[in-house]
């Protein structure tokens, strides 16, 4: 999606940046709902995944760094 997007331009590129450091924003803010919304976008079964306790704070991490990109 990356390089499509580099080829598209800089305008197009600079949206997607954009969405990314929203998307960061909300993994940042709420790690647990952006990963309940991830699975039931991504699994057919999200209510069988069991988090573990450091992995919300992981996401947290790369929320923060997706925001500084």
């Amino acid at each position: 999606m990356l390089a499509g997007c580099c080829l598209r331009g800089r305008q197009w590129y600079s949206r997607l940046v954009t969405v990314m450091g929203v998307i960061g924003v909300v993994a940042t803010a709420f790690p647990r709902q952006h990963l309940d919304w991830g699975s039931r976008v991504a699994y057919r079964n999200p209510e069988d995944i069991e988090w573990t306790d450091w992995f919300p704070t992981a996401v947290r991490g790369l929320g923060v760094l997706s925001v500084l990109q």
